[in-house]
C-alpha cells in the first residue's frame, strides 16, 4: 500500500509585537542634526577645513546656503514635526513604477548637469580608448575586466558602450591628412560623448530601479512607517552615485541591498537553502569585489537557516547568539592570521598601515587625520543610522527576530571595518565612494531598526523632521555643489588640498577636464600640480603635451626628456619634440633630442631615420649660416629630392636665405 502523501506542515511563526518607542531615538537623531548644522555653520567661511562632510554650503551661493541652513534649523526646531505633519497628510501613495519613473528624470537631469569629477575622466578616457581599438580594428584583450576591481560593472559599462556605439556612433573616416586628423578628432570627443551618457544612463537606471525594488520591499511587508525608512535611507551622502559622479559604485550599491533585503526574506518563512541571497550575494561580488564584506552575513545565513527548524522545535532563543559569536571569532582569527602572514601593518593591497611612521604622508590607521577623516565619513553616510543603532535596543523575543537582528549586524559591522581599515589612496575626501558603499549595510540596519518600534504620531513628526534636516545639509547640498562645473570644481580643487600627498590621481583627473573644455592654461597647471606630487612618467609626458601646445616648446622638451629617462617607452615620443624644434628653427636642440632619445633605447623606432634628417639639416643649416646660400639651396635640392615624403624641407626652402 503506497504511502500517503502528507505535506509537511510548517511551524507558523506569530507576527511578534512592536515595542514602543520612547524619545530617545528622536533626541538621539536631533542631536546629531544640530551638531552637523553647528559643524555646516562653522565650515562656511573656512572650507579649507577638515570638515569635508559638511562643507558643501561653502560652494554654493551664500543666499542658497544661507536658505538651506535655516530649513535645516526649521526641521530641527519644535516646528519642524508640524511641518512634516502637515506635508504628510496632503501626501499621496503612488504606484512604485511612478516613483522609479521621478527618481531616473531626477537622477538624469542632475547628471547631465552635473560635472564628472572623481574618477568619471578616466573612465570616460578608458571607454573612448575601446573605441579608437575598434575603429583601428585592434584586438580588445578579454583579460581587462579581470585586472579590474570590478569586472562586472565593466562589462556593463562596455556592453552600454558597444550598443551607443551601434546605434549613434560616428561614421569610420579613413581620409588622410589634415582632414582626416580633424575627423580623427572629433570621433574621438564623439566617443567621450557617448562614454558618458552611458555613464549618466547606467547610474540613473540603477537608483531608479533601487527606488523601485525598495518601495515594492516596503510594501510587501506592510511596514507602516515607509516614511521613516525612506528618511534613514536618503539621509545617506551615498545617494551621489547615482547622479553620474561615482560610476563604479552605483549597481554594486543596488545589489548588497538586494541581498540585504533577500536575507530577511528568507527567514520570512525559513528555507533550508536561501538561493536568492546567494545568487544576489556572487552578482554583487562580480560588480564589485568590495562586496566581499557581506560574507559573514551570508555565511551566518546558511548555518542558522539550517538549524532554524531545531531551535524553533528546542525554543533555542539563545542558538543564533551563540552562533554570532562563534564566526566572529573565527573571522577574527583567520583575519588575524593572514595579517600577520602578510605583514600587512605597513599597507598591504590598499588596507591602511598601522602606524603614521609607516608612510611617508603620516596618514595611518592609528594617526588623527585618519580619525578625522572617519567621523567625517560617518557623518557623511551613516550618521542618522549609527546614532539610531547607539539609542534603541531591540528587545529579541525570537529566533526569527534574533536572526534578522544578527544578520543585519553583520553586514554592517563588515562594512563598517572595512570602512576603518581600507587605505584611502586618493584621501577620505575623495575615495569615500568604495567605503560609503560599504556602509549602505549600515545604512539599512538602522531603517530596519527604527521600524521595528511604535512611534506616536508626533514623536514620527518630529524624529522624521529631523532626519529631513540631516538630507537638507548633507545630500541636497552635495548635489546642488555638483550642478554648476565652477563650485563642482572649486570643490574638487578644495578636497585636493586637504590630501596634497594624495593628490596627483586627482589634478590628473582635472587636467583631463579642462583639456576637454579646451583650458590650456588650467590644464598645464593641473599636470604641474601632478608632477609636483608624484614624478610620474605619464604625468610629465603629460605636461610636456600641455606645455608644447601652449607654445612653451623648452619646458615641453626639458619634461618629455624626463619622462623618457624614467621610462624608456617615452624614448620614440621625444621625436616629436625633434621636429617641433626643428621647425622653430633650433636644429642644435633637435640633434640633441635624437640624441638623448637612442642613448635612452638604441633601438627606438624611427631612430636612425630621424638620426639622418636633422644630421642633413643641421648640414645644410650650418652652410646657410656661414654665407653660402647658393650651397645651401643645391644640396637642400638634394635632399628635398631624397625625401620627398617630408614636409621640413618645403617650410626650410621658404625661409632660406631670408
Amino acid at each position: 500500500m503506497a504511502k500517503p502523501n502528507v505535506r509537511k506542515i510548517e511551524p507558523v511563526i506569530a507576527a511578534e509585537p512592536r515595542p514602543r518607542g520612547d524619545g530617545r531615538a528622536v533626541f538621539a537623531v536631533q542631536s546629531v542634526a544640530v551638531l552637523a548644522l553647528a559643524l555646516s555653520v562653522v565650515a562656511m567661511p573656512k572650507p579649507e577645513l577638515r570638515l569635508w562632510a559638511v562643507h558643501q554650503t561653502a560652494f554654493l551661493h551664500p543666499v542658497l546656503a544661507i536658505a538651506l541652513l535655516l530649513a535645516a534649523a526649521l526641521l530641527i526646531s519644535p516646528w519642524g514635526g508640524v511641518v512634516v505633519a502637515m506635508i504628510a497628510r496632503r501626501a499621496r501613495a503612488w504606484p512604485p513604477v511612478t516613483y522609479a519613473a521621478g527618481a531616473f528624470a531626477v537622477f538624469m537631469v542632475l547628471s547631465v548637469y552635473g560635472s564628472l569629477l572623481g574618477d568619471g575622466q578616466l573612465a570616460l578616457t578608458r571607454l573612448a580608448h575601446i573605441g579608437d581599438m575598434l575603429e583601428e580594428g585592434q584586438r580588445i584583450p578579454a583579460g581587462r575586466f579581470f585586472s579590474q576591481k570590478e569586472p562586472g560593472t565593466m562589462l556593463l559599462h562596455e556592453s552600454a558602450f558597444r550598443i551607443g556605439m551601434a546605434v549613434a556612433g560616428p561614421e569610420m573616416n579613413v581620409a588622410s591628412g589634415r582632414a582626416g586628423q580633424q575627423a580623427r578628432v572629433e570621433r574621438q570627443l564623439a566617443y567621450r560623448d557617448i562614454a558618458q551618457w552611458c555613464f549618466r544612463i547606467l547610474s540613473s537606471l540603477a537608483g531608479a530601479l533601487l527606488v523601485f525594488w525598495f518601495t515594492r520591499f516596503l510594501r510587501t511587508r506592510h511596514e507602516r512607517d515607509s516614511a521613516l525608512w525612506w528618511s534613514v535611507m536618503v539621509s545617506g551622502g551615498v545617494w551621489l552615485m547615482f547622479f553620474g559622479y561615482v560610476e563604479n559604485y552605483a549597481w554594486v550599491s543596488l545589489a548588497m541591498l538586494m541581498f540585504l533585503a533577500a536575507g530577511i526574506r528568507a527567514t520570512e518563512p525559513p528555507r533550508r537553502i536561501p538561493i536568492a541571497p546567494i545568487l544576489i550575494f556572487s552578482a554583487a561580488c562580480a560588480l564589485h569585489f568590495m562586496a566581499i564584506v557581506l560574507l559573514p552575513a551570508l555565511v551566518f545565513l546558511l548555518w542558522t537557516l539550517h538549524f532554524e527548524q531545531h531551535d524553533l522545535a528546542a525554543q533555542a532563543v539563545d542558538a543564533p547568539r551563540k552562533r554570532v559569536r562563534l564566526l566572529v571569532l573565527s573571522f577574527a582569527v583567520l583575519g588575524l592570521a593572514a595579517f600577520f602572514y602578510l605583514k600587512a601593518w605597513d599597507g598591504w593591497s590598499g588596507f591602511i598601515p598601522l602606524l603614521p611612521r609607516w608612510v611617508k604622508d603620516g596618514y595611518a590607521l592609528l594617526s588623527v587625520k585618519h580619525g578625522v577623516d572617519l567621523l567625517n565619513l560617518f557623518l557623511w553616510v551613516t550618521a542618522a543610522p549609527l546614532v539610531i543603532l547607539l539609542a534603541t535596543k531591540r528587545h529579541l523575543t525570537g529566533v526569527r527576530s534574533r536572526n534578522q537582528e544578527y544578520f543585519l549586524l553583520l553586514a554592517a559591522g563588515s562594512g563598517v571595518l572595512f570602512a576603518c581599515t581600507f587605505s584611502p589612496n586618493l584621501g577620505m575626501a575623495r575615495d569615500w565612494d568604495v567605503v560609503g558603499a560599504a556602509l549602505w549595510p549600515l545604512l539599512f540596519f538602522g531603517a530596519w531598526r527604527l521600524a521595528q518600534f511604535e512611534f506616536g504620531d508626533v514623536e514620527r513628526a518630529r524624529l522624521q523632521a529631523a532626519l529631513l534636516a540631516l538630507t537638507v545639509l548633507m545630500v541636497v547640498p552635495a548635489v546642488l555643489v555638483q550642478t554648476r562645473p565652477a563650485s563642482a570644481i572649486e570643490r574638487f580643487r578644495a578636497l585636493l588640498e586637504l590630501d596634497r600627498s594624495r593628490s596627483a590621481y586627482g589634478w590628473e583627473n582635472l587636467a583631463l577636464y579642462y583639456q576637454r573644455e579646451g583650458d590650456l592654461e588650467r590644464r598645464v597647471e593641473a599636470w604641474s600640480n601632478a608632477v609636483a606630487v608624484e614624478r610620474n612618467p605619464r604625468y610629465l609626458y603629460n605636461l610636456a603635451e600641455a606645455f608644447k601646445l601652449s607654445g612653451r616648446i623648452v619646458e615641453a622638451d626639458t619634461m618629455a626628456v624626463a619622462a623618457a629617462r624614467m621610462n624608456p617607452d617615452y624614448a620614440s615620443n621625444l621625436f616629436y619634440y625633434v621636429v617641433a624644434q626643428a621647425k622653430r628653427g633650433d636644429l642644435l636642440r633637435a640633434r640633441e633630442l635624437v640624441t638623448i632619445a637612442l642613448e635612452i633605447d638604441p633601438q627606438v623606432e624611427y631612430g636612425p631615420r630621424m638620426r639622418q634628417w636633422v644630421g642633413r639639416a643641421c648640414e645644410v643649416d650650418s652652410i646657410a649660416k656661414l654665407g653660402d646660400i647658393a650651397r645651401a639651396r643645391e644640396l637642400l635640392a638634394v635632399y628635398t629630392a631624397q625625401d620627398s615624403s617630408n614636409s621640413f624641407w618645403r617650410e626650410y626652402a621658404l625661409t632660406l636665405g631670408r
